[in-house]
């Protein structure tokens, strides 16, 4: 199957069969698919609570609240859930520390190199610090972290459904992320598919090409 295959064929699951659990090897790929997500100016600004034993999937289904009840067997029944957490502030220590890493990775040639990525890591986080919006830069980040991840587990023939029906604070409060720093965003439930969801295998249906793209 080619990528482009797999794209076509992935769907967002509605119901999952909770006797059938991800192998290890290939939850492991999915997170590491995750950890190697792009970002702007390689920020990273996001951490991933991995929601996968019994009594914290518990937890997480009361957490997201009852008006949101409909989404609970989803977190139930998948093999796992991720919560997607946003930094709410980056500090300079944090950017050295990104800049650090870089550097032990063999990114930069030379000491100029290094200054002047650190210096434009520092420039662009240094403008929305000056709006105000580091949070929501940081959620614009985190979706595509989000989209691949999707993709990713299409790739590994897993089934995966983007959540945002949640109480944000009840999760956050749940799980102790505004002690981190970390607000959750949304959550991905991983797993297979049960002969009950409706969504499996209904036709795709997007806007065609000539209403979305404009050639020049």
């Amino acid at each position: 199957m080619s990528f482009l295959d797999s794209i076509q064929s992935r769907y967002t699951a509605k119901a999952y069969d909770k006797s059938k659990q991800v192998p290890s090897e290939l939850a492991e790929q999915l997170i590491e698919a995750i950890r190697l997500a792009p970002s702007s100016v390689n920020s990273q600004p996001w951490h991933f609570v991995i929601v996968e034993s019994e009594e914290a999937k518990q937890r997480l289904a009361t957490a997201i609240g009852e008006q949101f009840a409909f989404n609970q067997p989803k977190i139930l029944n998948s093999s796992f859930t991720i919560i997607f957490c946003a930094r709410q502030s980056i500090s300079d220590e944090y950017l050295e520390h990104i800049t650090e890493l870089e550097e032990a990775a063999g990114r930069f040639p030379t000491a100029e190199a290094k200054a002047g990525v650190h210096g434009g890591r520092q420039f662009f986080t240094g403008l929305h610090r000056d709006a105000g919006d580091v949070p929501e830069w940081a959620a614009r980040q985190l979706y595509l972290a989000l989209g691949g991840a999707m993709y990713t587990a299409a790739a590994l023939k897993l089934d995966s459904t983007p959540i945002e029906g949640l109480d944000m604070q009840s999760v956050d409060a749940e799980f102790g992320l505004a002690e981190k720093g970390m607000a959750s965003q949304v959550l991905l439930s991983v797993g297979y598919h049960s002969d009950e969801d409706f969504n499996y295998g209904v036709a795709k249906s997007r806007l065609p090409a000539d209403e979305v793209f404009t050639r020049l």
